[in-house]
């Protein structure tokens, strides 16, 4: 975790209960709002690795969620589960 960079969703939620919790003197690149929305840089390299520590805030992980199952269907990529009880 210490030679790559750290994005969170929540800061505050991830020093107390996520990755970061178990990872002291990690310093954390940005929280994922920020990336998105330009504030904090994102991969600027294909050599850079990021981790994200995603403990805090669900709804956040739900954007992330469709994004990525946009992407992939514009993509033809993927398969379609049916769930049924």
């Amino acid at each position: 975790m210490r030679q790559s960079r750290v994005v969170v969703d929540v800061l505050e939620q991830a020093a107390t209960m996520g990755d970061l919790h178990h990872a002291p003197g990690v310093v954390v690149h940005g929280e994922l709002g920020d990336v998105i929305a330009g504030r904090v840089a994102a991969r600027t390299d294909d050599a850079q690795t990021f981790i994200f520590d995603s403990t805090g805030t669900a709804l956040q992980d739900v954007a992330a969620a469709s994004i990525a199952v946009r992407r992939a269907r514009e993509r033809g990529l993927g398969h379609d589960v049916i769930l049924s009880v």
